[in-house]
């Protein structure tokens, strides 16, 4: 039985009041069992709670063919399976914003749409293809129109033959990122002479010494700089309002094939009000892969699949934490896996008492050797 001062102190707990069907708390309050014995649906709301508040603020608006309209952006009203993001991805060449807790994959999705525009290429010139080419063409291209498909050959097709893949350019945002880390500015080269270099956005838009137009993806786009957003808003924009001078008095604009992408934590409407006025679809990717799940040991995989059970932006663990407490596990136990990888000493307590709820042997041990201290007179 697992100490009930440990129920006390939960600050999280996967029982749920969400999912009713994978727990047998009735309305009444009697006990579920599923994760803490003592958990009733009470207190499993009471538990839920902090860690369940934030949701879209983006309000009650007009639905047009499964979308949410904003002004000129459209935003998806529901979760989008991983798949027909990928596809829709493909489709929309205008700026799009993923979001979704950390570690969820977002700029994995990213890049797996440069690799599916590539094999998409590949194929139709006759390009030496990979393994992983036909798998992509083989799950994803049955479910393109043809229209799409031959569209985007036309794009990249000169880009595949002369550099042979579909570029991809991220930029991790950061608080320290500058304006000239986007669209350019002067830097010294190998002999110390001055010159204009151009920056990640430069380089994505063709305009650059490699002249491979291609998929730019701003990382973590929540931790934008001041500095930089005013270079994004010439990122984001692949029509007349992307176009810039450069020092020497050029007028460039991107060339065909130049795509905007940026991931992001928390919500959209986060976003500076000019960034989301400039993004044209909105996705939320709220859970891993099946891939992602299937690294897990079983009883992580178990947890983890409660905490990102797709309508929780604000996980009890990222996905990273989960796989680190996974890995190190075998090697150093579970309590000072658990130490190791939450990110304070409640958090591992807490993780702790969850496994041991459901009948995790480790964690029952772990609870047991505590309570023995503790007993004993030890003090922290």
């Amino acid at each position: 039985m697992v100490p009930m001062a440990y129920v006390a102190r939960l600050s999280w707990c996967p029982c749920p009041v969400r999912n009713p069907g994978k727990c047998g708390a009735a309305t009444d309050g009697r006990l579920c069992g599923w994760c803490v014995p003592g958990c009733t649906r009470e207190r499993a709301r009471d538990a839920l709670s902090p860690h369940r508040v934030k949701r879209t603020g983006l309000g009650a608006l007009n639905v047009i063919s499964g979308m949410r309209v904003v002004g000129v952006t459209a935003v998806q009203s529901k979760w989008t399976p991983r798949d027909d993001i990928i596809l829709d991805m493909v489709r929309i060449p205008e700026t799009c914003v993923l979001v979704g807790p950390p570690g969820t994959g977002k700029t994995s999705l990213c890049n797996m749409e440069a690799q599916l525009l590539t094999a998409i290429v590949r194929d139709a010139i006759g390009a030496k293809m990979t393994a992983e080419d036909g798998r992509l063409l083989n799950t994803y291209a049955p479910k393109l129109d043809a229209a799409t498909i031959d569209t985007n050959v036309s794009t990249y097709r000169d880009i595949v033959a002369r550099v042979g893949y579909v570029p991809l350019y991220i930029f991790p945002a950061n608080p320290g990122a500058q304006a000239t880390d986007i669209l350019g500015g002067y830097a010294p080269d190998d002999t110390g002479t001055w010159k204009f270099q151009p920056g990640v956005a430069l380089h994505a838009w063709g305009q650059s010494a490699l002249d491979a137009p291609g998929i730019l993806v701003i990382d973590d786009a929540h931790n934008m700089s001041p500095e930089m957003m005013a270079a994004m808003y010439k990122a984001m924009d692949g029509g007349i309002g992307g176009m810039i001078t450069l020092p020497n008095g050029k007028l460039i604009r991107p060339k065909s094939g130049y795509r905007f992408r940026a991931t992001m934590n928390g919500e959209f409407a986060d976003l500076d009000p000019a960034v989301q006025d400039r993004t044209v679809g909105v996705f939320q990717v709220m859970t891993p892969s099946e891939e992602m799940f299937s690294l897990l040991r079983a009883d992580v995989q178990g947890i983890a699949r409660a905490d990102y059970d797709g309508t929780n932006p604000d996980p009890f663990a990222t996905f990273r934490q989960w796989k680190a407490l996974s890995d190190l596990w075998p090697r150093v136990g579970l309590g000072k896996a658990a130490m190791l990888t939450m990110r304070e000493e409640q958090q591992a307590r807490d993780l702790v008492t969850l496994l041991a709820g459901m009948g995790v042997q480790d964690a029952i041990d772990v609870l047991k050797a505590t309570t023995n201290l503790i007993r004993s007179g030890y003090q922290p």
